[in-house]
């Protein structure tokens, strides 16, 4: 079992970043906790385009020869 970290508990109880001690959801600075976040985000969001686009060039082959 991992040991726990009372001050990031503390942290979060109170609202603020364990990193950077800014205000969340926003950070001060160039938080790299705010960073990942951010990160993990646009990735979901390019994830979800990708698969937009795939689905409308199959459409659009699909339909190109009718």
């Amino acid at each position: 079992m991992s040991e726990i970290d009372w001050h990031k508990i503390q942290r979060k109880l109170e609202g603020r970043c364990h990193f950077c001690g800014g205000d969340l959801p926003d950070h001060r600075g160039v938080c790299p906790v705010y960073g990942e976040e951010l990160h993990k985000k646009w990735d979901g969001i390019n994830k979800g385009i990708d698969e937009i686009e795939d689905a409308v060039n199959y459409i659009l082959e699909k339909n190109k020869h009718v």
